[in-house]
């Protein structure tokens, strides 16, 4: 049975360095190669993904069951004296529950909490390389605290002293603080004032593929896999949870594996992929094609 993280899971407990060793990891590290965060953008597709997600998140917080966020996948190497992990999938979801977890803990909780003292660590381990703008963002929100008082985060945020108007011009920013306003609007229109009581149960799989000894060209395919938001993410997010509830959570992370490594590198090298051609539209296609098949064939 594979175990279940949650936030602050993620540095306490092991994760796989290699297949004998396990280590704690210190940080997750969004790499300089990862895209920008998109799902705070507003085009149509980012704006229903955004908008699917919180209403689900949100309606889960009325109960006491687990929220499934899937899996996430990374590095797991050194760092001076420490090991971090290096996000290749999941940072669209991971940055999301950053977000989450501070808005909560900023609304919720004050110095003095145990349990603000914990959200906070965290996140302040949370470190995104894309650009620098993004690095001092995310590092400086870490600790922030605001008083809302009616106000949208965005706004308040952007008038903090340590707030530059360079941050503008970072499109990782812009949509966490479209993000942040989003899960703000859905905060206010909620009765239960306690969700930091539910943080706990958002919760993943996570899949070290360190000892897998990665090659240059399968971490940039496996990076190209996430250019876009597409339906095939959607589509994917939604067999794992199927094979978890039917089957079982074993088979859900080898088929995660299957479609993350050995059919995604059957389709790259069919379709001539590359960084600007995202292989998922290629594979979606197919699996399109086979059901549409089955559909014919059972009439």
């Amino acid at each position: 049975m594979n175990e279940r993280y949650t936030f602050i899971d993620i540095y306490r407990k092991d994760l796989d360095l290699n297949k004998d060793t396990k280590v704690k990891v210190s940080q997750i590290i969004i790499p300089k190669i990862q895209r920008p965060y998109a799902q705070g953008r507003l085009d149509g597709v980012c704006t229903y993904v955004r908008n699917t997600l919180l209403n689900e998140m949100f309606a889960n917080f009325k109960t006491d069951e687990i929220f499934d966020f899937n899996f996430i996948y990374g590095i797991v190497r050194p760092s001076n004296d420490e090991y971090v992990m290096e996000l290749l999938d999941g940072q669209q979801r991971m940055t999301t529950l950053f977000l989450v977890y501070w808005y909560i803990a900023n609304c919720e909780l004050t110095e003095e909490d145990e349990e603000d003292k914990i959200i906070r660590d965290a996140l302040g381990r949370f470190v995104y390389e894309t650009r620098s703008t993004s690095t001092v963002f995310c590092h400086k929100l870490a600790s922030y605290r605001i008083d809302l008082s009616g106000q949208t985060p965005s706004r308040v945020i952007r008038q903090a002293k340590w707030y530059f108007k360079s941050f503008d011009r970072d499109s990782t920013i812009t949509a966490m603080l479209t993000m942040l306003d989003a899960i703000h609007e859905r905060y206010i229109n909620q009765d239960n004032n306690a969700l930091h009581t539910k943080l706990a149960n958002i919760q993943f799989f996570v899949k070290s593929l360190g000892f897998f000894n990665l090659s240059e060209e399968l971490y940039i395919k496996m990076n190209a896999r996430g250019l876009q938001l597409s339906p095939f993410e959607n589509f994917k997010a939604d067999l794992m949870k199927w094979i978890i509830e039917n089957i079982s959570e074993e088979e859900a992370v080898r088929y995660a594996s299957l479609i993350d490594n050995e059919w995604t590198d059957l389709f790259w090298k069919e379709s001539g992929a590359n960084i600007t051609h995202c292989v998922d539209e290629v594979f979606f296609a197919f699996i399109n094609r086979v059901f549409y098949n089955l559909v014919i064939t059972k009439k």
